[in-house]
């Protein structure tokens, strides 16, 4: 028999003197034992009085439901019996021990597991290196594994750095899998990023140096219903993120002095820092991607800066400066001078003299610092009809005049007012 926890059943069972006199009416008390002896001591179900024949040799057929308790362990084998005038009504018996009747086995049924659904588990995470330096290469794999009880379908992976031992995604990314397609019950996936490594770049990720935790979460979208949502988490590895070598102290500029002849110096193709000094001459100096200070002097110079953030300074005579990339500083001198504004943010001094500053496209954003009514501006790379059409794209900020060519290009006059501009001052 295997009658479920919390069940009634019936039982049938018989109650016979089998003394030489006749008995009173008694009750009997059918009890749940875990073994086959059935005793007082064990669980009392009911209990049934008797009130047939009592007469000597006389046989009592009774039908009895009981029911089981609800707290019988599924899978366990307990034992119903039958103890006759269980609470010792009946006086005189020819014998008491005689009173149990045989047990009956009952087996409960062990409950079926129920249908698990999707379960994800991240695990082996394995890392190419623990000890990581800026710019490395850092090869990666881990595993996924369905441990529910039905498919699970895509998902995505993800691998973080934390500072602690909580890993969430409130952390730090370094790469995620999305390539986790529909998986079986007891399926395991490798994953890891497509080329199976990442770049660590420490200045994008805003991390320092120090001790870390790295971890992989599974179903990190959560796309998926799981049966635990707790046990996402992969096994942490640790790892020291390096500080980065100190830069390499800055290298005073190379300083070269020319004669007094007209000389040409040109290291366009160089990186180092130049400071070059001419003198007399009509010099041409030309330098290369460094942040350069060229001075020209007393000749009628040319002097021409690279990329990097350059000074140019003309010196006492007609000299043309041009600006390279980046932010430089061209300054005129005394001269009649012409200043060709190069690409960056560049600050333009003229002098004492009229001098010319020419501006073609793509020249960023220029501040004209002593623009007066001797000097010009040259427009005629910029494509304008008319001095009016440059005018239109002036304005004023503060006592400067503002010109917005659009593209990025603007122009600034510092301490001029541009309702007082007029064709004189233009070259368009």
């Amino acid at each position: 028999m295997s009658p479920a926890a919390g069940s009634s059943i019936t039982i049938s069972y018989e109650i016979s003197n089998v003394g030489t006199g006749s008995a009173i009416d008694t009750t009997a008390g059918i009890y749940l034992s875990t073994d086959n002896i059935i005793n007082t001591g064990d669980i009392l179900l009911a209990t049934n009085l008797s009130t047939t024949s009592n007469a000597a040799g006389s046989i009592d057929v009774e039908n009895q439901t009981i029911t089981l308790p609800s707290s019988l362990i599924p899978g366990t084998t307990y034992y119903i019996g039958v103890i006759a005038d269980y609470d010792d009504q009946q006086t005189g018996e020819l014998s008491e021990s005689n009173n149990g009747s045989a047990a009956i086995a009952i087996t409960i049924p062990s409950v079926p597991p129920p249908v698990l659904g999707p379960d994800l588990i991240a695990s082996n995470l394995s890392l190419g290196s623990t000890s990581w330096d800026d710019g490395d290469m850092i090869s990666v794999s881990w595993d996924i594994e369905n441990i529910g009880g039905t498919s699970a379908s895509a998902s995505a992976s993800s691998l973080y750095i934390s500072t602690n031992t909580t890993i969430s995604t409130g952390d730090v990314l370094l790469a995620t899998d999305t390539s986790t397609g529909t998986m079986a019950p007891g399926f395991v996936n490798s994953e890891g990023p497509a080329s199976g490594n990442f770049t660590f770049d420490i200045a994008s990720l805003g991390l320092s140096p120090g001790a870390y935790y790295v971890g992989v979460l599974a179903d990190v979208n959560n796309a998926i219903a799981e049966d635990d949502e707790s046990n996402n988490v992969s096994n942490l590895v640790q790892v020291t993120v390096n500080s980065p070598p100190s830069p390499p102290p800055p290298q005073p500029p190379t300083i070269k002095k020319l004669s007094a002849n007209d000389d040409k110096f040109v290291r366009d193709t160089s990186t180092k820092d130049f400071e070059v000094y001419g003198r007399a001459g009509n010099d041409f100096i030309k330098t290369g991607s460094g942040d350069d200070v060229l001075k020209g002097n007393s000749g009628k110079d040319r002097l021409v800066a690279g990329a990097g953030d350059d000074s140019l300074y003309g010196g006492s005579r007609a000299d043309k400066l041009s600006g390279g990339a980046d932010n430089d500083v061209l300054n005129g001198g005394k001269g009649k001078d012409k200043l060709v504004a190069g690409s960056g943010d560049d600050l333009l001094i003229g002098g004492g003299a009229a001098d010319h500053f020419v501006f073609r496209p793509n020249f960023d954003s220029v501040t004209v610092a002593d623009f007066s009514g001797n000097d010009v501006i040259d427009l005629r790379a910029m494509n304008f009809s008319s001095v009016n059409d440059a005018l239109s794209a002036a304005s004023m900020s503060g006592s400067d005049a503002v010109f917005d060519f659009g593209g990025g290009d603007v122009l600034v006059l510092q301490n001029v007012d541009f309702t007082t501009l007029s064709g004189s001052d233009f070259l368009i």
